[in-house]
């Protein structure tokens, strides 16, 4: 179960778990809230070993016009959590990586869709098409 890297430091190969989920509500009034979250587990990856992470993600859209406007609001990493950190280790030397970054960010989206399409269900005529053709 152990590896010997480089003759000199002995680690532990550990797998990486990831989830991931993503989940939307409608809400009264042409609203969706929409919440994720993501993991990932502590872990190594050839001479390196990455802590874990956390991702907290949320969505706030409203449709209107009859579809053709959407405003909406997105929070990423609301933890402030997803910050990558390594551990190298070679040759009797130990290597930090930590990233001292502001992950956190917001948005505000507003769409205008122009010309839009209207869609038509064929259903099973097509397929009677296509037989009548053979």
């Amino acid at each position: 179960p152990y590896t010997t890297l480089f003759r000199s430091n002995i680690i532990k190969p550990k797998p990486f778990a990831f989830l991931e989920t993503e989940h939307s509500f409608s809400i009264p009034g042409n609203f969706t809230l929409t919440l994720g979250y993501s993991f990932q587990s502590q872990g190594t990856a050839q001479l390196s070993e990455a802590d874990p992470t956390h991702n907290l993600t949320a969505s706030l859209s409203w449709k209107g016009l009859g579809d053709q406007l959407e405003v909406s609001l997105n929070g990423n990493d609301l933890l402030d959590r997803a910050r990558d950190n390594f551990h190298t280790r070679f040759t009797g030397m130990n290597y930090w990586q930590r990233n001292n970054y502001y992950s956190r960010n917001f948005s505000f989206t507003i769409k205008w869709r122009f010309h839009q399409h209207k869609e038509h269900y064929r259903g099973s005529d097509g397929a009677k098409d296509l037989i009548n053709r053979l």
